[in-house]
């Protein structure tokens, strides 16, 4: 059996294009999702409903700045093939808002 140490994702990386910003202290529940997609062609209609309820990990936002969430156990679930990887959704309150860029 392999196993990962830890499995942390950052939202913010220094010296890359990569960060969060937040209206407030926003909290992003990560899901793990069931399902295959596609970046060019997904929609929220089609989708919705292709991710697990349980939380994985939480992704406490602030001001601009560096943040991550610890996703280690989904990460090991992975690793050790209890799920297929198809990546995380991000879920928030609609009481703020959050963008998060990753390119």
């Amino acid at each position: 059996m392999m196993t990962s140490a830890t499995a942390v994702i950052p939202a913010w990386v220094p010296g890359s294009r990569a960060h969060a910003f937040s209206s407030g202290e926003q909290t992003a529940r990560a899901h793990r999702l069931t399902a295959p997609w596609d970046e060019q062609t997904v929609i929220w209609n089609g989708f919705a409903a292709s991710f697990d309820k349980q939380v994985e990990a939480m992704l406490v936002g602030g001001a601009h700045g560096p943040i991550s969430m610890d996703a280690t156990g989904l990460v090991q679930a992975w690793i050790e093939g209890a799920h297929e990887s198809h990546g995380l959704l991000l879920e928030e309150n609609s009481t703020g808002t959050t963008m998060y860029r990753s390119r």
